[in-house]
């Protein structure tokens, strides 16, 4: 059914940073079978990097936000004759990441080996990434090996290092290249939880995160003990439900977050480190997170990226503690290895690959086509809200979402939504519910969406509620 969109819609205004197009990703150079890393370096700097196995090299790429060209760059061949490196046997290395030191100026390039007697190398700028040092070997170890993203310990010198093999979850520093002390993470033969192998640190200690594909473990090592001996780390607790996780930490807080498919419904969620165990789950949407990834701000601020089929590639940082997922590129490829950072000034960057190149977009908002709004607006006692709905059909068994925007000298306290039978209560602003639509319900069906909304005003009437009545239709009629 046509549908006339109300001349009286609440609007928000996307702000697009000069010198990038908001949602249009673009290409920092050309890379055969790697995924990129990127890391915040504060203050809208961002430190990428990748393995160019054409060249036979690693790349480094600075940006400055709201450029999204490369103000520095960097080559470092990986088969420079630095000690114990094989360039015959499996081509060049994994995933290659950037510790930032936030004393300022180093950052420590760290890349693992994948072949049969697997390494770790290191190469380090202390000008900021106008040059690297040749590369050194900084640990012997394990067959088949992925690394995770590493992190820099308290002493500003050791890194630490995730990894999976075959034969489980492990954790390394960097002390020594002829060195294969590592911990080895108990539960890995029952349980064995070696995919998607995090560290962190947190306050009071260090955690390592590993998922089994059904369930999220997580390992605790306290303060002041050796973190490459696997009597430090102990068994694995359950996190709980939950496969493809990711986590990370900042400013002592720690958060993972986890695709939970089991029940009737799919949901992302997040979680945040309590200092003994993580907590309940927060739902970031109703869907899978594929390929999501996770990083947190300096200041403990979390920020996720994950691909949505149909919707693009989505970010969500919580606000009072809810999230909001926004489309920040909007196109349906599979966005490979996705890989986030996010700063306390609130500026964002991600980067995947894409057809042989390595992309890159910030994290600023784009319409989502798919998804176009109606809004129906009302106002009473001088203050006007709009319930925003989809402006399309609705797809059986697929989420959609209500929300309520406005204007006037007063505030909502909550916000009661119905979507037919079903109910759900907001009580933080922004005010949104999401909905499934029922898998039953016939195709052209119209099902009626109201909003009832709890306000309160320093002059009277100083408490009312009025109700706007909406509705969405079912595809397929």
């Amino acid at each position: 059914m046509k549908r006339l969109i109300s001349t009286a819609v609440i609007a928000v205004g996307l702000l697009v940073p000069s010198g990038a197009a908001a949602g249009v990703p673009v290409t920092l150079g050309n890379a055969n079978n790697s995924d990129p890393a990127v890391t915040a370096g504060g203050d809208g700097v961002f430190h990428v990097v990748w393995n160019d196995m054409d060249a036979f090299v690693l790349r480094y790429c600075q940006i400055k936000l709201p450029s999204l060209g490369c103000v520095k760059s960097a080559v470092i061949p990986f088969n420079d004759n630095a000690p114990g490196f094989e360039t015959s046997t499996s081509g060049g290395p994994q995933t290659a990441w950037i510790v930032v030191d936030p004393d300022g100026g180093r950052l420590r390039l760290i890349h693992a080996k994948y072949q049969n007697e697997g390494a770790t190398y290191e190469s380090i700028s202390t000008d900021d990434g106008t040059t690297f040092s040749a590369q050194r070997r900084v640990h012997r170890c394990c067959n088949s090996i992925v690394s995770g993203r590493p992190i820099l310990l308290d002493d500003r010198a050791t890194v630490l290092i995730p990894r999976a093999s075959i034969d489980g979850a492990n954790v390394h520093d960097n002390s020594d290249g002829e060195s294969e002390q590592r911990a080895d993470l108990e539960g890995t033969g029952g349980l064995y939880p070696a995919n998607n192998v995090s560290v962190a640190n947190v306050t009071g200690g260090t955690l390592t995160t590993g998922d089994d594909g059904s369930n999220v473990y997580f390992w605790e090592a306290p303060d002041g003990s050796p973190l490459t001996v696997a009597s430090s780390w102990g068994t694995p607790a359950l996190v709980g439900p939950g496969g493809d996780s990711t986590m990370a930490g900042g400013g002592g807080d720690a958060f993972v977050a986890s695709t939970n498919s089991g029940g009737s419904d799919t949901r992302f969620e997040i979680r945040k480190w309590g200092g003994m165990a993580f907590g309940a789950p927060t739902l970031i949407a109703p869907t899978n997170g594929y390929v999501a990834d996770l990083t947190v701000t300096s200041g403990g601020t979390p920020a996720v990226v994950y691909r949505e089929n149909g919707r693009g590639l989505r970010f969500a940082t919580p606000v009072n503690g809810k999230y909001d997922p926004k489309t920040i590129v909007f196109d349906d490829e599979i966005f490979g290895d996705v890989n986030v950072a996010y700063d306390e000034s609130g500026a964002g960057l991600a980067v995947w690959p894409r057809d042989g190149a390595i992309a890159a977009a910030d994290v600023t908002e784009v319409a989502d086509p798919t998804t176009p709004t109606f809004s129906k607006t009302r106002t009473k006692n001088g203050i006007t809200l709009g319930l925003n709905v989809s402006g399309s059909c609705v797809v059986r068994g697929k989420s959609t979402r209500v929300s309520t925007g406005g204007q006037g000298r007063g505030k909502v306290k909550k916000v009661v939504y119905r979507f037919g039978a079903q109910k759900k209560t907001d009580k933080s602003n922004p005010f949104s519910a999401s909905f499934t639509v029922p898998k039953t319900a016939a195709p052209g069906a119209r099902i009626a969406v109201t909003a009832t909304h709890f306000v309160e005003k320093k002059t009277a009437p100083r408490k009312f509620s009025f109700k706007i009545n909406s509705f969405v239709d079912v595809c397929g009629g």
